[in-house]
């Protein structure tokens, strides 16, 4: 079965717009730091990995630099410098079309 677009070129397919969910509440997992002793015990330490684009619509882009501030039960973010904008690039196939 065709689709409406088979015949036309990729950047005239329709593209789902990009979602961004609102922040949920997160779990601190575990990661494990090996004692420096060789084939010692390891210590369990607390991890979170936070990811989304929801993070990019609050302002915290890509290689941005941040302050920590942390006391018992709360961690602050700040964004202390964002980073440079860089051009996206134009992929070959598009570069033989247009020039």
């Amino acid at each position: 079965m065709l689709t409406p677009w088979e015949d036309e070129p990729d950047d005239a397919r329709p593209k789902r717009k990009p979602y961004a969910r609102p922040a949920r509440s997160y779990r601190v997992g575990a990661l494990t730091y090996p004692d420096r002793e060789e084939c010692g015990p390891t210590e369990i330490v607390p991890y979170l990995k936070l990811r989304g684009r929801w993070l990019d619509k609050l302002g915290f882009d890509v290689g941005a630099r941040l302050k920590v501030e942390a006391t018992h039960g709360i961690i602050t973010l700040t964004v202390v410098e964002r980073p440079v904008p860089v051009v996206k690039k134009i992929p070959r196939k598009l570069q033989r079309r247009t020039g």
